[in-house]
């Protein structure tokens, strides 16, 4: 099902493909993001998967954890966007990421990519530039 009759929208389908290579592109960063970066990324993971955080799940205030109630927070922070616009938000801040967190593994980080096709198919780029041009525009 096409957002858009024009066809400029992602097919959810794709969007979904387009999304779960970009969790595995992030998980295999030879430098891994900072922590705000992760807090980041988790915050619009679960916005994708599960919805908006719920008030009831926020860790008690006199906790003194500082990793769930950051993890809440970014969830938190996500609330209101759709699944559709999480993932997308997600798959293009991993694309920014990457031109730190994988610039210093050179060699390395290639010869994963060239094993694994399907990262570099004509219809994931096509995916990545109709995601830009899309959520630039809107």
């Amino acid at each position: 099902m096409e957002a858009s009759s024009e066809g400029t929208r992602l097919e959810e389908d794709e969007l979904e493909d387009v999304f779960h290579d970009a969790i595995a592109r992030c998980a295999a960063f030879a430098i891994p993001p900072t922590e705000i970066e992760k807090l980041e990324l988790y915050g619009l993971l679960q916005q994708a998967f599960f919805g908006d955080a719920l008030l009831a799940d926020k860790p008690h205030s006199l906790s003194t954890e500082f990793g769930p109630k950051a993890k809440f927070q970014a969830h938190y922070a996500n609330r209101g966007k759709t699944p559709e616009v999480a993932m997308t938000e997600y798959v293009l801040y991993v694309e920014r990421l990457a031109k730190h967190c994988e610039k210093k593994a050179g060699n390395d980080i290639a010869s994963r990519r060239a094993s694994l096709s399907h990262r570099s198919s004509p219809r994931r780029k096509t995916s990545l530039s109709r995601l830009n041009s899309q959520h630039s525009s809107g």
